[in-house]
């Protein structure tokens, strides 16, 4: 198979981890694959990560935007610290609920009430219901 150098910085676009090293060694179908995903991809793209500011602001940092939190005492600070995890995991869950929705429905198997209930919320991520 065909491989394709691509860069760090478009090699972490496409939402893949890379430990080190300035270019990444892809294979050209698998390429095609990501690059078609990230133009179908409306969100600001992995990674992002939480910023927690005691005791009621927060921001998730993603790329060169920023998304802001303020608890306004509705939470505690433990809910608030798990709620800003689980925004800044969104992208990569999302990305792996997609990856086992194609593995599955690749093995001709029978869906399951939790294969509907991912998919149906993978549907709600995208905008596609």
């Amino acid at each position: 198979m065909a491989r394709t150098t691509i860069s760090r910085a478009e090699a972490q676009d496409l939402g893949l981890s890379i430990l080190n090293g300035t270019k990444v060694s892809i294979d050209d179908d698998r390429l095609a694959e990501l690059r078609a995903a990230r133009e179908a991809r409306k969100h600001t793209p992995a990674p992002w990560r939480p910023e927690i500011y005691e005791p009621k602001a927060a921001i998730i940092i993603a790329w060169d935007s920023v998304c802001a939190m303020r608890n306004n005492g509705d939470y505690t600070h433990d809910e608030f610290e798990a709620n800003a995890r689980l925004i800044a995991a969104a992208p990569a869950l999302l990305e792996a609920a997609q990856e086992l929705l194609v593995v599955e429905h690749a093995s001709n198997f029978r869906p399951t009430p939790q294969f509907i209930a991912l998919a149906r919320a993978v549907a709600i991520a995208t905008g596609m219901l």
